[in-house]
């Protein structure tokens, strides 16, 4: 299973930079990647006008993240580890079941109604973007394989970057990692990023490592596309985000191949696929570097 993120990102001035405000995007992750790190991440650095990653928040804007799955105090206490418990320069403004009324129910953005509730809460926070984690607990009219069923929310979504407000819809995706229900969610995507896990990843051993890789990139340049192998570490209670471009489990088989292993053996000491092995020495040869 694999996890979707639509971005809805628009009002280029406000961005982040290598994920243009103008537009749509996509980003995909596998279930327990991280997948609620990583978009807490974003919403921080929006909020702090501040780096993330390869990227970079021109400035601080207010932030709405709605969250349908959460615990609230699991969320609070991410966000304390991902700020080091201070306070945002703009407003982060988290929804979360836990803290409403017991008769309050999750907006259902599929239904009219639904949209509305939405409305009022970014009329109240006045945000520049707003997350959306995730599609199943947000959106539960309709059904997800017909494409006709998205369309009212598009249109909603649509209606909002009018007013200069983007929109980050989270979603999950089938076993093939491709987004779950129908690909009319795509149709006015700028960006479609999608994240997995490395090929050698160690399950329960290994630090939350994340592969980033963009499938769809338009409006935007080569190197903003480059693919990033990003780690979280928790350090002393804080979490840090480090970094590298590239297919790092590649590089990893370049070097092993460099040191006269075989394929057979590069794969088994590193625990990945024969593909992996091979996507490495087709760059190692087109790089002149084995």
């Amino acid at each position: 299973m694999v996890l979707v993120v639509v971005f809805f990102f628009f009002q280029a001035e406000d961005g982040i930079r290598g994920t243009s405000v103008t537009g749509v995007q996509t980003c995909a992750l596998p279930i327990c990647i991280g997948k609620t790190f990583f978009c807490l991440s974003c919403a921080v650095a929006l909020a702090n006008g501040e780096t993330f990653l390869s990227y970079k928040a021109d400035k601080p804007v207010p932030v709405l993240y709605l969250d349908g799955e959460m615990q609230a105090t699991a969320m609070q206490e991410r966000l304390k580890q991902l700020t080091n418990g201070k306070p945002t320069k703009e407003t982060l403004s988290i929804f979360t079941p836990d803290c409403q009324d017991l008769t309050d129910h999750i907006p259902d953005i599929g239904a009219p109604n639904g949209r509305l509730e939405i409305d009022e809460l970014v009329n109240t926070v006045n945000p520049k973007v707003v997350f959306i984690d995730n599609i199943s607990t947000f959106i539960r009219t309709g059904h997800e394989n017909e494409g006709d069923s998205w369309s009212p929310v598009q249109e909603w979504a649509v209606q909002l970057r009018k007013r200069g407000v983007a929109v980050v819809f989270i979603h999950h995706a089938n076993k093939e990692g491709k987004q779950r229900g129908s690909h009319k969610k795509e149709d006015v995507m700028d960006i479609v990023i999608q994240l997995k896990r490395p090929d050698d990843f160690l399950q329960g051993t290994d630090d939350t490592r994340m592969m980033i890789k963009y499938t769809k990139s338009r409006h935007m340049g080569a190197f903003d596309t480059q693919d990033i192998e990003a780690t979280l570490k928790d350090t002393n209670g804080s979490l840090q985000w480090t970094w590298e471009a590239g297919d790092l489990s590649c590089q990893r088989a370049i070097d092993l191949l460099n040191d006269g292993l075989s394929m057979a053996e590069v794969g088994d000491e590193l625990g990945v696929s024969k593909s992996t092995v091979h996507r490495g020495q087709k760059i190692a040869l087109e790089q002149h570097s084995i």
